[in-house]
């Protein structure tokens, strides 16, 4: 070939790789053109609007390629403390393509939190591009159904490994109460318009709302922008539930956590606000005792409600302290900050502004058995009849009571480890007292010859100092369990409506139900001791007690009458069933029937012996309470 020729055939192709000819012919070198955003229907620059919400809409061209998307944010003022600031609202990024059919057509939003949004739009938008949708022959060219269904739940999905989410979903997911709630007032339902709310808090709110068109490579256009401004909008007035307020008198267990049982201490609140669609609440407790610097306050939610617990105060183990909560409307104006002033008319007709707060005092106790190196102690509770010394054992005092169970506690290897209380003279235990065991032996041993109560029926004595375990001393009780604190009881007649509130009490704390017959009447038994099972979860055997005659009551037949028959219930285990003479029980004609039931939960046991210690042998009796003990975990 001729050398020349190879020459310009060399120059004319390094010609056409390097230069390329616009259409005017200039012979510029070849470049991506931007996109341009424009907005339209919009308010004059600088204008006043009548209110927070307004609607823009916008379109986007692009000469050399196509619009995949738009990149949007605006700006608002807010004041502290005398100065004012002007803040940005991060990007928010959308599709210029929706998914579905309408009438349900979604407008695809990019999650906030993907930096340069740009770079991986145009990729999201030609795979929603070319889905094929509802097509039988061909499902693998539509959204997995998975996705699809998520889209349309409010759910945020994965495409090509970027966040993808619908700005008009069905539904969204409270991510405080974790329940799905029909969405409201959504902000898009084309890729060309949106209905926004605009911060107005401060007394005069500027606004600058900006967008940027991004085509088909990825490039930017430059930003269209209007400005405006917005009137403050009044905050909302923040209630707290007057039912559920603390009384001054209440005091509340605490932990540092929540447990199955204990789901924290609730606040109720609502907000009252005319002018605003939503209502988001924020709380926080003692929030000027606080030392470390950080923000206490929660997250905003519309959940009208908080589970508090002691991880939630500056100091756990504090009794005294103070919730405070305050609400935000749609406009984002908050009622309990000091630079967001309500109008109040004063005497003398003058208006001067003032900060609405609402918060309440409430007083917890942070159990001692449950603080770091606490070392476990039992408490064992007499709430026995009182009766004085004579010489019918049957009739044992209550010093002749305290006496057997100090010695049952030492033969059972607990000396230094116990404290003995009584109620007829000391008052129930309250619930600071409580605390201090990790363990109590509620004994109910002896009752009145008379009715089979623990206490006096006629004349009244102080609530205070009556064994019945009715009203607060139940409440107590409970409260006690679900904070972590483990029960055993001995006694008789627990099933006597004198003594408990029978619906209430065996299946809350003894889980176990007292057993009745055809006509209704409670089921009891006579025993001569009991005998004791294992416990089919753990393989704990239960020892075979019997009965010391020598402290029967002559007309009791060596036998101990009025023993309640009872049945688990739920995952309470049968421990003890009556031990009997035929002769006995004529009423049942047989025996093997469940006395005692054990209970072990994840946070709290109880041990319902279902007979009265106090009239066994002694060694069998120190026995049960060893085994019992050990069954939870003393």
């Amino acid at each position: 070939m001729n050398k020349n020729l190879i020459i310009v055939l060399c120059l004319f192709l390094y010609a056409a790789l390097t230069v390329s000819w616009d259409c005017e012919g200039e012979g510029n070198v070849s470049s991506n053109v931007a996109p341009v955003a424009r907005l339209a229907n919009i308010p004059p620059n600088g204008y006043l609007l009548d209110s927070p919400i307004d609607s823009l809409s916008w379109v986007g061209d692009d000469p050399d390629g196509f619009v995949t998307g738009f990149k949007y944010r605006w700006s608002y003022t807010i004041t502290t403390g005398g100065v004012t600031d002007t803040l940005q609202k991060s990007w928010f990024t959308i599709l210029n393509v929706t998914y579905g059919r309408a009438p349900k057509t979604l407008v695809l939003m990019i999650d906030t939190a993907v930096q340069n949004s740009e770079r991986v739009l145009p990729n999201i938008y030609k795979y929603f591009a070319n889905l094929r949708l509802g097509d039988p022959d061909h499902p693998e060219l539509d959204l997995p159904l998975d996705q699809q269904r998520g889209l349309y739940r409010g759910d945020t999905i994965t495409v090509l490994g970027v966040r993808v989410y619908a700005s008009n979903p069905d539904s969204i997911l409270n991510q405080a109460t974790g329940r799905r709630e029909l969405k409201r007032y959504p902000v898009h339902t084309n890729p060309n318009k949106g209905v926004f709310v605009f911060d107005s808090q401060d007394s005069l709110n500027f606004h600058d709302f900006q967008i940027e068109a991004i085509d088909n490579v990825g490039a930017v256009g430059p930003v269209a922008s209007v400005t405006f401004y917005t009137n403050r909008q009044p905050p909302p007035v923040t209630i707290l539930d007057p039912a559920t307020r603390p009384r001054d008198v209440d005091t509340f267990y605490v932990r540092n956590k929540f447990t199955d049982t204990f789901l924290g201490i609730k606040f109720i609140y609502h907000a009252v606000d005319p002018n605003s669609r939503t209502r988001e609440y924020q709380w926080v407790v003692d929030k000027d005792l606080w030392t470390d610097g950080k923000d206490h306050w929660s997250q905003w939610s519309e959940r009208d409600s908080a589970f508090i617990t002691a991880s939630d105060f500056p100091d756990p183990y504090s009794p005294d302290h103070t919730f405070y909560v305050r609400a935000k409307n749609e406009f984002g104006s908050i009622d309990t900050l000091g630079y967001y002033l309500t109008p109040r008319d004063t005497v003398s007709g003058v208006i001067h502004y003032d900060t609405t707060w609402a918060n309440t005092v409430f007083h917890t106790l942070y159990p001692e058995f449950a603080r770091p190196g606490y070392q476990k102690r039992t408490l064992v509770l007499n709430n026995s009849y009182q009766f004085t010394d004579d010489n019918d054992s049957v009739y044992a005092s209550l010093l002749t009571l305290n006496n057997f169970y100090h010695d049952v506690m030492r033969d059972a290897g607990m000396t230094g480890k116990y404290d003995l209380w009584t109620t007829r003279t000391q008052g129930f235990p309250s619930y600071s007292q409580l605390s201090k065991y990790s363990s109590v032996i509620i004994f109910a041993d002896v009752v009145s010859k008379d009715n089979g109560t623990w206490a006096d029926i006629s004349p009244p004595i102080p609530d205070s100092l009556n064994p019945k375990l009715f009203g607060r001393k139940y409440d107590q009780l409970i409260k006690y369990t679900r904070i972590g604190g483990k029960l055993i009881f001995s006694g008789r007649n627990y099933a006597l409506a004198l003594n408990v509130q029978v619906e209430n009490f065996f299946p809350n704390l003894l889980h176990c139900y007292p057993r009745r017959d055809e006509t209704g009447t409670l089921m009891s038994v006579k025993i001569l001791g009991a005998i004791g099972l294992s416990v089919p979860s753990t393989g704990t055997l239960y020892p075979i007690v019997n009965v010391n005659p020598n402290k029967l009551a002559p007309g009791w037949n060596g036998t101990i009458p009025s023993i309640s028959i009872v049945r688990p219930l739920g995952f309470g285990e049968r421990i003890f069933q009556d031990s009997v003479r035929y002769s006995d029980t004529t009423d049942y004609k047989r025996r093997g029937l469940d006395i005692g039931v054990r209970y072990s939960g994840i946070t709290y046991s109880t041990v319902y012996l279902g007979f009265p210690l106090y009239y066994m042998k002694q060694p069998d009796a120190v026995e049960a309470i060893k085994v019992a003990l050990k069954d939870i975990g003393e």
